[in-house]
């Protein structure tokens, strides 16, 4: 109710869309968390040039997430990645092993498995380990994980892989087993509002968020708006490709926003051709766009509008 308050003031200038810029109208008609929205398009009222409003973007977006420094070739100690399925754990613990090979003795880095039933999980790790050199293990219980644990206590660097069900009772027994561990959130860049609410909670600490599958979407508002929502996390690694031979890099923050922004602007482009062949008496498209039948404009063939004049 109180967001929907918020909101009201750029509501109500619905009926009279010629005050709004071209990329308040761009934000309106983009689809994306309605606090995340009334945020923005508040933060460019003023603003009438296109670049201004762009660079204000930015700025708010870039400001509002933390990034961690750490290298993630220079990894070293327990780290223990959670997430849901199919969000890209697996493949980020076989790229972070295969970079530390090349700074640790192999026999020295140990993948853990752990409660992970999902069919070929385990052979997947088990050809992973064997192709960089590493000791890989198996523990479907808490005793098992803890048994586990004692055994990799010398090693250096120790990956831990989870079910991406039960991340709550998984999060809480790693935490008791291995106090001393890193707790990773790992999530597609285009996450579901249902998966952001059970992740991103009180009772679910992350010393770090990591983003997979940037290379398949760039529609990245509702884990952006969890984020900013969250100022306490920090995003860490990013991955762009599901290949084992291609590593992981710390999270460019500044090109990820700007790749999001990237979807609004083309709509920006798009109003404002439009508003210029309308401007003209000339129409050369036959679509509507969305920007268009909110304001009231109806395309119509060139013909058309030449015969009406």
């Amino acid at each position: 109710i109180q967001e929907t308050r918020k909101a009201s003031a750029w509501h109500m200038q619905m009926a009279n869309p010629q005050t709004l810029t071209l990329w308040q109208k761009a934000l309106m008609d983009h689809p994306m968390p309605i606090r995340l929205r009334t945020l923005l398009i508040d933060s460019i009222a003023d603003l009438e040039e296109t670049d201004q409003a762009e660079a204000q973007l930015h700025a708010i977006l870039n400001e509002g997430i933390t990034s961690a420094t750490e290298l993630p070739e220079d990894i070293s100690g327990v780290h223990a990645f959670f997430g849901p399925s199919g969000s890209g754990k697996t493949t980020i613990i076989g790229k972070l092993a295969r970079m530390a090979t090349d700074r640790l003795n192999p026999e020295q880095i140990a993948v853990i498995s752990y409660a992970d039933q999902k069919i070929g999980a385990w052979n997947q790790i088990q050809l992973m380990a064997s192709q960089w050199g590493i000791q890989c293990y198996r523990a479907n219980s808490p005793d098992m994980l803890k048994t586990v644990l004692r055994e990799v206590a010398d090693f250096e660097c120790v990956l831990i892989d989870t079910s991406g069900v039960d991340i709550p009772r998984h999060h809480a027994e790693v935490s008791q087993y291995a106090p001393e561990a890193l707790l990773h959130l790992v999530v597609a860049t285009e996450i579901s509002r249902s998966s952001v609410e059970r992740l991103f909670n009180e009772d679910l600490m992350w010393d770090s968020v990591n983003v997979t599958k940037l290379d398949e979407s760039n529609d990245a508002w509702v884990l952006l708006d969890a984020l900013l929502r969250h100022a306490d996390m920090q995003v860490w690694i990013q991955s762009a490709s599901s290949q084992l031979n291609r590593p992981v890099k710390l999270m460019n923050t500044a090109n990820w926003i700007a790749s999001i922004i990237g979807s609004v602007a083309i709509q920006v482009t798009e109003c404002q051709v439009s508003h210029e062949a309308d401007v003209d008496g000339r129409q050369e498209t036959e679509s509507v766009s969305t920007l268009d039948f909110l304001t009231g404009l109806k395309a119509s063939r060139s013909g058309d509008v030449d015969s009406q004049t």
